[in-house]
């Protein structure tokens, strides 16, 4: 591919008008094709976290995920902004109209 290249840049040096045309566009196309080539013989990417921010340290017992009150209901710890908290939703859903409106 990459001799077929070369040929058809000597080629264009010494083309002119309607040939240099057709000439410019058919190494255009080669060259694409020589990448799609290039990429299918490269293993792919694969990604070991979701995100760029540092490692997450799950704890090591439910427990630390879990906290109990006086009656013995569980509800799970968490740290930062939380979906799972029904204030914060609730908080959203009442700022809600004004976000949506700024937009």
């Amino acid at each position: 591919m990459r001799e077929s290249i070369e040929r058809w840049e000597e080629m264009l040096k010494k083309a002119s008008g309607r040939e240099a045309f057709v000439i410019k566009h058919a190494l255009i196309e080669m060259r694409k094709d020589q990448y799609v080539i290039k990429n299918s013989y490269r293993r792919p990417i694969i990604f070991t976290r979701l995100t760029r921010s540092g490692p997450y340290s799950m704890p090591l017992l439910w427990d630390e995920w879990i906290e109990y009150n006086d009656n013995g209901d569980a509800t799970i710890k968490y740290s930062g902004l939380s979906f799972c908290d029904s204030k914060v939703c609730s908080e959203i859903m009442q700022v809600y109209p004004a976000l949506k409106n700024r937009s």
